[in-house]
């Protein structure tokens, strides 16, 4: 039995494992957040978003780093710690970033829409926005992370 050789690259492996971690642990901290709300703040104003909003973004956190160092990891690419570590900290960033960016890009798009269509065009925005924000901060941390290495082969 022999251990396999480390693989260079992984960039689709990072954005993948990123998008699907923070999809499916954002999705368990909105249900986490709102069963919260509903049990144990039952007349809850706006506070009750807090639980909501705090789950999501743990979820979207917590989801993007372990999802790209488990798809680095499970396919023997280099580097899956240094990756999710930088990875940690490019996320708190870049959803913070997320939250300034992905209204003015809904701004651009309202023109002469009804408030219905708005809403609805604001959440697929909202959607994509995430969901690319989470496949670039991936591939940046990967980028970071395997760079010098590349240089000095």
């Amino acid at each position: 039995m022999s251990l396999e050789k480390s693989k260079q690259g992984g960039y689709i492996a990072a954005a993948f494992g990123s998008l699907i971690g923070s999809i499916t642990l954002g999705a368990l901290g909105v249900y986490l957040g709102t069963n919260y709300t509903k049990f144990f703040m039952p007349n809850a104003g706006l506070e009750g978003l807090l639980p909501v909003l705090l789950g999501v973004f743990l979820g979207w956190w917590i989801g993007e780093v372990m999802g790209c160092y488990l798809a680095l990891r499970w396919l023997h690419y280099c580097k899956p710690k240094q990756t999710a570590k930088l990875l940690t900290v490019l996320t708190s960033l870049g959803i913070f970033l997320w939250l300034f960016i992905s209204p003015i890009i809904s701004n651009l798009f309202k023109g002469d829409l009804s408030d219905i269509q708005f809403s609805q065009i604001d959440n697929k925005i909202r959607m994509i926005t995430a969901s690319l924000t989470s496949i670039s901060l991936a591939l940046l941390a990967r980028y970071l992370t395997c760079a010098r290495e590349l240089n000095q082969d």
